[in-house]
């Protein structure tokens, strides 16, 4: 598994990083692009080095990035909406406004009842594909996580609706993963955090999350349970980026060349402010041009995946991410369970993290205005 070469792994993408430009001539990477040939990881790390103070070379980069992903999507972007199930977490990431030791923040596990109510409402506003959201509620294993999916599954077969689910929740082992795929889970949404050592210091130890090899070797555990569909990320700001996105793009790298299956989704989430905020070192804080880089690197390494944009980010910087399309794009998103129905989470007391209001019908108008296909069925 990925945790037996992590560490080394972790030594190689420093040295290369180390040794700067010379290592891979920046223009043999674009004919690579326009000849649709798959980057290696040398490569995607080179145009993160070339590209990060030139803007002429990261513009010839976008450039081609963009005529590649028009080719393969055409300007579609695949709509989903998180649906969080549960605000109870064990965990105690100290950059979380969930965590444990957050008492300033309301706990709300949504009953039967109160999912489905809420479920029935996106189904109406349109949405088809979904994420459900559990922190690490001990109570959600992967059983009553399962049953969840197959009710919605039958209500939206009932309808006439076709519809996808991806799971958010703590780490399973394999058994678990296959007993959510048997239940109909179709994909795996979860972010590693950081690959660096500061994991630990913001992960603490007595916790489920804390234990980093567990965690790390989630999509190992995923496809030997049947499902191919994984998930790769890091929180943006926690470590040096370079170095985290080198590794994200690494661990990849390892999964399409031992299972033949590349990442089906990208996080791109950027830390931003939440409850006690002030836990975590903010010297490692990007800016919008550096997200937007590491973005277009990720795709140009894996050019099937999907980026999972988010409201962290503004329409505008969105947009500018996803040119070309292909990627997972949220409108309405709240981060407090119940809150579709209650309209509680622009207050402090009921946010994860800080989001922007998007209005759904002026979003779908302004995609559209600019030539993207959103399509809430993929």
């Amino acid at each position: 598994m990925f945790s037996e070469i992590c560490k080394s792994r972790m030594q190689y993408v420093r040295n290369f990083l180390s040794l700067g430009q010379s290592i891979v001539d920046f223009q043999s990477i674009i004919d690579k692009m326009k000849r649709c040939e798959i980057l290696s990881l040398e490569d995607s790390m080179s145009l993160l080095i070339h590209c990060r103070d030139n803007a002429d070379m990261k513009d010839v980069f976008r450039q081609q990035l963009v005529v590649n992903r028009k080719r393969l999507f055409n300007n579609s972007l695949n709509i989903i909406v998180p649906h969080y199930h549960s605000s109870r977490c064990a965990d105690n990431c100290a950059y979380c406004g969930y965590r444990r030791s957050n008492r300033e923040i309301e706990r709300v596990r949504l009953d039967d009842e109160s999912f489905e109510k809420e479920f029935r409402l996106l189904l109406e506003w349109g949405y088809r594909s979904f994420e459900y959201v559990y922190a690490t509620d001990m109570y959600f294993s992967p059983e009553v996580i399962g049953k969840r999916v197959e009710k919605s599954k039958k209500i939206a077969a009932d309808l006439g609706y076709t519809i996808s689910i991806g799971i958010d929740s703590q780490a399973f082992d394999e058994e678990g993963y296959s007993c959510l795929k048997n239940y109909g889970m179709d994909f795996l949404v979860l972010w590693m955090e950081t690959y660096h050592e500061i994991y630990e210091e913001v992960h603490p130890n007595n916790t489920r999350k804390g234990n980093y090899n567990f965690r790390v070797d989630v999509p190992d555990r995923l496809i030997r349970a049947g499902c191919s569909k994984y998930s790769l990320g890091v929180l943006l700001g926690l470590a040096p980026w370079m170095e985290d996105a080198a590794m994200l793009m690494a661990h990849g790298d390892y999964l399409r060349q031992k299972y033949g299956y590349s990442p089906y989704i990208i996080g791109i989430p950027k830390l931003t402010p939440a409850m006690g905020k002030d836990l975590v070192d903010s010297s490692n804080l990007i800016d919008d041009d550096t997200l937007t880089l590491i973005s277009w690197v990720y795709k140009a390494m894996f050019p099937d995946a999907k980026l999972f944009v988010n409201s962290r980010q503004t329409m505008d910087h969105n947009c500018m991410i996803d040119e070309g399309g292909g990627d997972l794009f949220t409108i309405d998103f709240s981060t407090f369970p119940g809150d579709y129905l209650k309209g509680l989470s622009n207050s402090p007391t009921h946010q994860q993290f800080e989001t922007l209001p998007y209005e759904r019908g002026e979003v779908l108008a302004e995609l559209n205005k600019r030539d993207f296909n959103p399509v809430f069925v993929w």
